[in-house]
């Protein structure tokens, strides 16, 4: 598959945890199988009281995804956005991710690791800011080793990305 029906089966797989709802204890890990095209991925949600999820996703072929607002994601990408994120209780920094229509942002490849690296190496929290009504504080409790079960389950070396 290629172009926009890729992208819309792969934001299909990303969004299936988020139906389930994850539970507010941090960030947890699940994995399976696509039906489709028997790729393994792998995915570590967490949720916050306020219903903002934040999700990273990785797949046995190397695609990987970092959701942030996952309830507001849909299929069409729009422009990119200026999102803040704070990690611990570093100065925040202002990354550039893409838009969808009804709010959510989403990076891909590298810039995905990058995030799930550094969520994964954070003590505390991880504060990200949308735009969309205010910033939701995500525990880091569980990152760590699901993101590393996450890695691995893909067969992405954990680390960080070069």
């Amino acid at each position: 598959m290629r172009g926009r029906a890729a992208r819309a089966a792969v934001l299909a797989t990303l969004l299936y945890p988020f139906a389930a709802g994850a539970a507010s204890i941090g960030w947890v890990y699940s994995s399976d199988v696509d039906p489709m095209t028997d790729l393994r991925r792998a995915y570590v949600i967490a949720h916050t009281d306020h219903n903002a999820d934040a999700a990273f996703s990785c797949h046995s072929d190397g695609t990987a995804f970092f959701v942030a607002d996952g309830s507001r994601l849909d299929f069409s990408l729009d422009s990119a956005r200026t999102v803040a994120v704070r990690f611990d209780n570093l100065p925040p920094i202002n990354m550039v991710w893409r838009s969808s229509s009804k709010g959510g942002v989403i990076i891909i490849g590298k810039d995905a690791l990058a995030m799930a690296w550094a969520i994964a190496n954070a003590h505390e929290r991880i504060v990200i800011d949308t735009g969309n009504g205010g910033p939701a504080v995500y525990s880091v409790a569980g990152a760590a080793i699901g993101v590393q079960q996450a890695l691995g389950t893909c067969g992405i070396p954990y680390g960080p990305p070069k």
